[in-house]
């Protein structure tokens, strides 16, 4: 980058020094935001490799600095059952131009949380061309494991329903029985 009579120019494009001042602070309050969200906020291109990643996102995937991240093919925390599912997402937000959602589990050896919600957005070019994908995921693993408290105690709550309805209906076929024994034998109905 050179400068040109107060100008910096920056390839084909021309800046202020005015202008280089409010894109530096746009990028300084971008990563600010960011690195305050306890999110992972990652940017990744159509290979699936990430191009940024937050501080919330490095510390999720146990990194420590931007650079062990960036190139990391961030499908492969996931899953392996969970991939074709989430590349499916990718294309159907790409294809419906719109920002779609999942719940992924991670591999225990690259997250410290086991399930996030993950948004998917598509970013495109002018041309229309799906140039990034900004991928945003929060830690859901409380509310899975509750879920899964839940689905268990309906399982036993329907097991015990079912024990006692099959109770219900031996003690009805029993009570029969003994009514058609009592009338053989001539005695009345109990």
């Amino acid at each position: 980058m050179g400068t040109r009579g107060g100008e910096h120019v920056k390839g084909e494009a021309k800046y202020t020094m005015h202008e280089n001042n409010i894109l530096a602070e746009e990028k300084d309050l971008f990563k600010i935001l960011a690195d305050a969200s306890p999110d992972c906020i990652k940017l990744f291109a159509l290979d699936n490799k990430i191009k940024f990643m937050s501080q919330g996102g490095l510390k999720e995937h146990n990194l420590k600095t931007p650079e062990d991240a960036i190139g990391l093919d961030w499908t492969t925390t996931i899953v392996p059952e969970q991939r074709d599912e989430v590349l499916r997402k990718i294309k159907q937000s790409i294809a419906e131009k719109r920002a779609v959602s999942i719940d992924v589990q991670h591999l225990h050896e690259f997250s410290n949380r086991e399930w996030c919600a993950l948004i998917i957005n598509p970013i495109f070019d002018e041309s229309g061309n799906v140039k990034y994908f900004v991928g945003i995921s929060r830690d859901i693993s409380d509310r899975k494991k509750f879920e899964e408290e839940i689905q268990e105690r309906s399982a036993e709550q329907s097991r015990l329903v079912n024990a006692m309805i099959d109770r219900e209906i031996k003690m009805a076929e029993l009570k029969r029985e003994n009514d058609e024994l009592r009338k053989s034998l001539g005695f009345p109905p109990a």
